[in-house]
């Protein structure tokens, strides 16, 4: 299955990436299955009807991937008591037939919270110290989510297409007294499908809108890396980066700057447009100029160090030809071409 790789969304697109990533996942239990099947005992049956449901395309509990991972570190450190639990934990879970929005927590679960608050963390030099939120942060944030999908879905469906796709589990996130740097959001390679959102941050819709914009770039970004990766740079290398405080890895530092240019491109789509009021139009023009900074900032870097792949190439390249093409902010057009239709 081919999967396009043009800069901007593509109707279908998350559909084709989680169909790969599904079917990627069903391959690899597989061969788990196989490989441990005489030395631990496990449920076979219950294993061959998941990687079935995976390969037909039903979109699993985002937990699965989590658990797999943990299953793969597992069987590395050869210990076959965890792995065990990990597989019938795997096959117990139920697919996740509708998108769903989940409050981290006891709502969520404290086992599963705990692990994708430390998978969250990961890697990060300053600590988010991912939290539940306050009952109150959830019951206005659950008003601005949907009037911010319904502002991307006028003025860009097929972005919508993709955020929903991609982000079927949405978990709603706070943080900690012992924060060191703040989020608007995050997602991880490891809980493929969820995505999380710190609603304790002052989010207007448009804010939210560029936030779930930048979250979902990342992960469009992560199941592009099925065949390859986007950069071949030392992992362990760390670049200056005009985007952080502190040095990072290339990879991160073409992250961010691939999906400024996601979120310029969503903000130029809704100054296009005359759904927002004189403050919101305001608020997205110094997102736009804001997000072509640390686009030209980050692609610098990137230009001068890095290594990329092919398909991190074409990649940054559309990205690049975009941010070529951008005009300042856009005319408002007229009424009839571009009036909400919710």
């Amino acid at each position: 299955m081919t999967i396009s790789l043009q800069f901007a969304p593509v109707a279908g697109r998350a559909r084709a990436i989680n169909v790969r990533m599904y079917r990627e996942l069903a391959d690899s239990l597989r061969y788990i299955g196989e490989t441990v099947g005489d030395d631990v005992a496990f449920d076979e049956g219950a294993l061959r009807s998941l990687c079935e449901a995976l390969v037909s395309g039903e979109a699993p509990d985002p937990l699965v991937f989590a658990l797999y991972y943990q299953l793969v570190f597992a069987i590395a450190d050869e210990d076959a008591g965890l792995a065990v639990d990990l597989l019938d934990r795997i096959v117990s879970l139920q697919p996740l037939a509708e998108s769903e929005i989940r409050i981290l927590g006891e709502d969520l679960g404290m086992e599963r919270s705990a692990l994708y608050a430390r998978l969250v963390e990961e890697n990060e030099p300053l600590r988010f110290d991912v939290a539940q939120p306050p009952e109150d942060a959830v019951a206005a944030f659950r008003q601005v989510l949907p009037a911010a999908m319904q502002l991307v879905e006028a003025a860009a469906p097929d972005l919508a297409s993709e955020i929903r796709g991609l982000a079927r589990q949405i978990v709603l996130v706070g943080q900690g007294p012992e924060h060191e740097a703040i989020f608007d959001g995050g997602s991880h390679f490891q809980i493929w499908n969820a995505l999380f959102l710190n609603i304790q941050r002052p989010h207007s819709r448009v804010a939210l809108a560029e936030v779930l914009a930048h979250e979902t770039a990342h992960s469009l970004l992560f199941g592009f890396c099925i065949d390859e990766a986007l950069t071949l740079n030392d992992e362990d290398s760390n670049y200056s980066s005009p985007l952080r405080h502190d040095p990072r890895p290339m990879d991160g530092i073409y992250h961010a700057t691939f999906v400024s240019a996601r979120m310029h491109w969503l903000m130029e789509r809704l100054l296009a447009t005359d759904l927002l009021d004189d403050h919101e139009r305001e608020e997205a023009r110094i997102a736009l100029e804001r997000d072509r900074e640390n686009f030209e900032a980050g692609h610098a870097v990137v230009a001068e160090h890095g290594v990329l792949t092919e398909t991190g190439a074409q990649l940054m390249s559309g990205a690049r030809a975009y941010m070529d093409a951008a005009p300042g902010e856009a005319v408002v057009p007229e009424p009839d071409r571009a009036k909400a239709t919710s």
